[in-house]
């Protein structure tokens, strides 16, 4: 059974779905078996970093009832993804939807660890909605332009439900010495 981790962040540009590829495949490497899906449907980029279309994806599936089968795209050896799909107005009819939950308990049969790539926080309320069947978060922030400010919003909107479990942070942008 997998183990579903949710990265999120306050607002966009942090590299987050950065974050996601690169612990998807250093745990591919090491000989998981693991799936990154893109549920940022607004600012879906997923697909660009391995030169998609988004023509079918994880709205596809929950809205319109595509095959699960044909919205995987193998990466190469133990690491598949699902891009966010078509473009919808109102993402909580994909994140609040029954049928995440569903589609979540069919995918961690396959796999060892689901990364989920969720909208930032100031943007959408989809990790709230996504809480019951994400086993925890990772809040990703940008080392020296994430303001105090934007993280304790994030904190608060992700603490003060007791549904999400918070395990811990993710600074991108560190300087190596």
């Amino acid at each position: 059974m997998a183990y579903v981790l949710a990265l999120v962040n306050q607002k966009g540009g942090v590299g987050k779905t950065t974050t996601a590829i690169n612990l998807a495949y250093a745990l591919a490497q090491a000989g998981k078996k693991v799936l990154v899906i893109d549920a940022d449907n607004k600012g879906a980029s997923l697909h660009l970093y391995f030169a998609l279309t988004n023509e079918k994806g994880l709205s596809d599936i929950i809205l319109d009832d595509a095959k699960v089968d044909e919205c995987i795209v193998s990466t190469g050896q133990n690491f598949d993804l699902i891009t966010s799909g078509k473009e919808v107005e109102y993402t909580d009819s994909i994140s609040g939807s029954d049928k995440i939950s569903k589609l979540l308990d069919e995918l961690k049969e396959k796999y060892d660890l689901i990364f989920v790539n969720v909208a930032p926080t100031k943007s959408s309320n989809d990790a709230v909605l996504l809480a019951h069947v994400i086993e925890g978060f990772v809040l990703v922030i940008k080392r020296k332009s994430t303001k105090s400010t934007d993280l304790d919003d994030a904190l608060k909107y992700l603490t003060l439900n007791q549904k999400v479990n918070l395990i811990g942070f993710i600074a991108t942008n560190a300087k190596s010495k």
